[in-house]
């Protein structure tokens, strides 16, 4: 099983121990990797994917819908101020994740509208939980999903800004995509498979509690 490094310490793990005794024959080696896996040719099969699926052959469940947050500590906000819209962004220093292209877009949906900001900050990281713990420490603004700053959140060691829009990261969806999401994939040939079909299962009766709401 593929997963990303974050989400397996967080959701993943914790949910182990009772699968591996309600399931005491299936044999589980975990691949952590924040990197898209070829699921072919490194045998994996099942892959945990977050946020928008691109159209292909592979069969997805989907297990929950976090969204994306824009929030900052509350030293940050008694310092600089909460932003009032997404353009505000461009002249504070925003925590920001590494993609392929290096474009640091944060995109937002607003009754229909959407607005594209390009932010920049003081760091920039491959580690998503880096950016978290900056944020928590009031570096700057960070745009995460739910299912990592939940608690951060609830005990009010992040504030929430910008509640008003819908944010995600990236310039556009591609076309054919899923809406944003926390996924199982695996290939259509595995559809029958016991072992595969019990994890999903119960990856599904745990999520759908929604730990990240």
């Amino acid at each position: 099983m593929s997963l990303p490094v974050a989400f397996a310490r967080l959701h993943v793990a914790p949910i182990l121990p009772g699968f591996l005794r309600a399931c005491p024959e299936v044999e589980l080696e975990l691949v952590t990797t924040d990197r898209i896996v070829n699921m072919v040719e490194e045998r994996i099969d099942v892959a945990i994917r977050l946020g928008s699926l691109p159209s292909s052959t592979l069969v997805a469940r989907r297990l929950g819908g976090p969204r994306r947050v824009v929030c900052a500590s509350p030293q940050y906000v008694e310092r600089f101020g909460a932003p009032e819209q997404p353009s505000d962004l461009v002249d504070r220093p925003c925590l920001t994740f590494v993609y392929g292209d290096g474009d640091r877009a944060w995109r937002f949906e607003h009754e229909g509208a959407e607005e594209l900001v390009r932010v920049r900050g003081p760091l920039t990281s491959t580690d998503s939980e880096t950016l978290r713990s900056a944020a928590v420490a009031g570096v700057g603004l960070v745009l995460l999903p739910t299912w990592l700053v939940g608690e951060d959140l609830a005990a009010g060691r992040l504030i929430q800004v910008l509640a008003g829009s819908r944010a995600e990261i990236g310039r556009v969806v591609p076309e054919g995509a899923s809406p944003a999401g926390v996924f199982a994939l695996f290939q259509p040939d595995r559809r029958s498979s016991a072992r595969v079909r019990a994890f999903i299962e119960h990856l599904s009766a745990r999520f759908e509690r929604g730990p990240w709401r």
